[in-house]
């Protein structure tokens, strides 16, 4: 987003999609517990609003992803 991401995203958080949020800067990555659910509303919520939107990317975790995760709790 262009200007500080936390205020487009918490839109987002309020859903059931979201599990989790990290914020780095003006970017944010968002784990979701429905992918296509998730892709869909965001979208959606971003063209409804006509949010800045620099970029959009999709990902999926690895097994190393995940480990870490479990590691660093």
């Amino acid at each position: 987003f262009y200007g500080d991401a936390a205020q487009y995203v918490e839109a987002f958080t309020k859903q059931e999609l979201i599990e989790n949020v990290i914020y780095e800067g003006n970017e944010a990555t968002l784990y979701v517990n429905d992918l296509e659910g998730a892709k869909a509303e965001m979208l959606r919520e971003i063209a409804d609003q006509n949010w800045p939107l620099l970029r959009f990317e999709v990902g999926r975790l690895t097994l190393e992803d995940v480990f870490l995760e479990v590691v660093k709790k």
